[in-house]
């Protein structure tokens, strides 16, 4: 048997303490199942993900507000806001939580039972 998913095939994933539920397209599982082996990413780096899933360019600000959208109501993302000592300037990284990398394992994306953390080896 064989599944063919299409890019604008939807998933619904409910968050139970917050009882919200999104509608997430392709492209987000592509970036959360991107996210979960690499473990945190940048705005920048998930707005490049999304522009080269879709073919098409994506702002950082739009891509930042979904982000942070998931990150408040959906228990599916972790924000951290980083601030360098030599720098004035702060950046996001964004990481999943452990209930998105459940549901990714639910529906295939990642192998059931692989570790909510995975170690990156650092080249």
């Amino acid at each position: 048997m064989e599944l063919h998913i299409t890019k604008s095939k939807t998933y619904k994933y409910t968050s139970k303490g917050t009882q919200k539920s999104f509608r997430l397209k392709e492209a987000d599982l592509f970036v959360f199942t991107f996210l979960y082996y690499k473990r945190h990413l940048t705005t920048r780096q998930i707005t490049q993900l999304y522009s080269a899933f879709e073919g098409r360019d994506f702002s950082e600000d739009s891509v930042f507000t979904k982000l942070n959208r998931f990150s408040k109501y959906g228990a599916i993302l972790t924000k951290k806001i980083d601030k360098r000592d030599d720098s004035i300037t702060r950046r996001a990284t964004f990481s999943l939580k452990d209930r998105m990398v459940d549901y990714l394992q639910e529906i295939g994306r990642i192998p059931v039972g692989s570790s909510k953390r995975v170690l990156v080896q650092k080249s």
